[in-house]
């Protein structure tokens, strides 16, 4: 079929560029991107350090998503702003900023880099969480949380293609489905201690909190945060690409050789050369369009159903605090479940299953008895 043609082609152009730099009479030893980050060691101490930095940016992320769980009762009975329609009112705001921001964040780090658009992700949530956190109406409030829905975005977008394209390809599913997960879990796990540690009323030290930590990761990311060989590879600079894969194996303790050279196993056809390729062409073929609407469908039904029930934790039967424990702590065994799944049984079996036990899940809240939803104005 179509896949065998594809890889088959994708052979025949290896093969040509090794030819290439043979023609070339280069005496090194030629490799692929992929390769030369195998050689220098494709999850070892560069990657484990910006597992845990990239990471710590999912916690934020966390942390301003869902922390309306916890302050916006004291926000509301603090402020006299309004009630459940005002809360709700908010969400919808932060997370319409991440709709839009989507469109903007990803061509945004394909043209610039994904170290460039992680630090600008990164001031922006500071500074929408400093809006927030300072505003004195409503109104501003809300500008706060869009321009935190936006920069939030950016950071969980870019942070996931950086950390995907500096580690070897049998750790990326470990990396993205469980480690970067872990740490937005933990952001809701933090929400909890800050909550009772800043009082009944005092919403304004939790939104600061969440703020102070992006503030605090602006600098370290200036300083150890490092752009993707690949990005470099992509746009034809394979001698930056080869720069960075050095500085990844001099920091894993295995020197890339001094003879190596660069071929981008991506090379573009012929008759592609100078064309750009967009979001629509991922609508062109019958198959490809399929899964991309498939795709796109099963993430607004995420967001539905994942965020919906979270951010309504605080209104159902039992603790506001507990009821955001547990939507938290099941979700780190559901991803070491998922990913183990992911790698033995395949990608389209666990999708399939997942989507199921949400679906009977959701049906399961319709034996729940009704409780009041809105809290009193």
């Amino acid at each position: 079929g179509s896949w065998e043609e594809e890889g088959d082609e994708m052979g025949k152009e290896m093969k040509d560029l090794r030819e290439d730099a043979e023609d070339d009479d280069w005496g090194g030893e030629v490799m692929t991107v992929d390769q030369a980050l195998e050689h220098v060691g494709g999850f070892g101490t560069f990657q484990r350090w910006q597992t845990f930095s990239l990471g710590m940016c999912w916690l934020i992320c966390g942390m301003l998503a869902l922390g309306p769980v916890s302050w916006n009762m004291k926000l509301m009975k603090d402020t006299g702003w309004g009630s459940c329609q005002e809360e709700q009112l908010s969400n919808t705001i932060y997370f319409g900023a991440q709709f839009v921001a989507n469109a903007f964040w990803g061509p945004s780090a394909d043209r610039l880099g994904r170290r460039k658009n992680i630090l600008g992700a990164v001031i922006l949530t500071a500074l929408g969480g400093a809006i927030t956190a300072m505003a004195r109406n409503f109104t501003v409030y809300n500008i706060g949380r869009s321009i935190c829905g936006f920069g939030t975005a950016g950071m969980s977008l870019v942070t996931t293609v950086l950390l995907s394209e500096v580690v070897e390809a049998e750790s990326r599913s470990i990396v993205i489905c469980f480690y970067l997960q872990v740490f937005y879990a933990l952001g809701m796990c933090l929400l909890i201690p800050s909550s009772f540690l800043f009082g009944e009323t005092d919403w304004r030290s939790e939104v600061g909190f969440p703020t102070l930590l992006a503030l605090t990761w602006i600098p370290l990311l200036l300083a150890f945060c490092r752009e993707s060989p690949r990005f470099f590879a992509a746009k034809g600079e394979l001698g930056n690409a080869l720069a960075e894969i050095a500085y990844i194996g001099e920091s894993n303790n295995r020197p890339l050789p001094s003879n190596i050279r660069l071929v981008n196993s991506h090379k573009a056809p012929a008759s592609e050369k100078g064309s750009k390729l967009g979001a629509m062409d991922l609508f062109r073929g019958p198959r490809l369009r399929m899964l991309t609407m498939v795709m796109c469908a099963n993430w607004g039904i995420i967001g539905c159903v994942y965020f919906g029930l979270t951010l309504a934790s605080s209104q159902l039967g039992g603790s506001t605090h507990s009821n955001l424990f547990m939507s938290a702590a099941v979700e780190v065994p559901a991803y070491l479940i998922s990913f183990r799944l992911m790698d033995t049984m395949g990608r389209r079996p666990v999708f399939m299953a997942c989507n199921a036990m949400a679906a009977l899940s959701c049906i399961a809240y319709l034996l729940v008895p009704p409780v009041q939803i809105c809290f009193p104005r």
